[in-house]
């Protein structure tokens, strides 16, 4: 009597582990495909209009003051721009030329912004919102000076 109730302690004992065990196994992935990191993962697309909207008017008023084959280069290099954040923590900037810009991508500030490495050069960018489909990014131009295009809207 005493074997069998020891059986049935060790047999619940074990279940109530494995209902732990694989609640909390279920609470980190769920909160893994939230993260910052996993939803940064993807190709994402310039929004070339919603990004040329945030422009300061010195900005636009220099755009538009370019000649017009630079201004058209320009708009065409952002317009048709792609940026592909991998896993791995590398990233590549698709230009419509068909050259590719590469480097390694971080998070900092608790996720709130992400350093882009190119070579020695490094840009921090304010992630303004970030879901499944929509990315904002702020241009920190503390180290970089004024910027054409100080946000960045893509979607994937």
């Amino acid at each position: 009597m005493k074997n069998s109730y020891s059986k049935k302690i060790a047999a619940y004992l074990l279940k109530f582990m494995m209902v732990l065990f694989l609640g909390a196994f279920s609470n980190d992935l769920s909160a893994q495909g939230n993260s910052t990191s996993v939803l940064l993962r993807g190709t994402w697309n310039i929004n070339y209009g919603q990004t040329k909207g945030q422009m300061s008017s010195n900005g636009l008023a220099h755009l538009n003051g370019m000649p017009a084959n630079k201004k058209t280069n320009m708009e065409t290099s952002y317009a048709n721009r792609q940026y592909v954040f991998n896993a791995d923590g590398t990233f590549t900037i698709v230009l419509p030329t068909g050259n590719n810009v590469a480097g390694t991508w971080t998070l900092t500030n608790n996720d709130a912004s992400i350093l882009l490495t190119v070579g020695p050069a490094v840009k921090q960018y304010d992630i303004l919102y970030l879901n499944g489909n929509s990315l904002g990014l702020n241009v920190d131009i503390t180290n970089t000076g004024t910027l054409l295009y100080p946000e960045l809207h893509l979607t994937k």
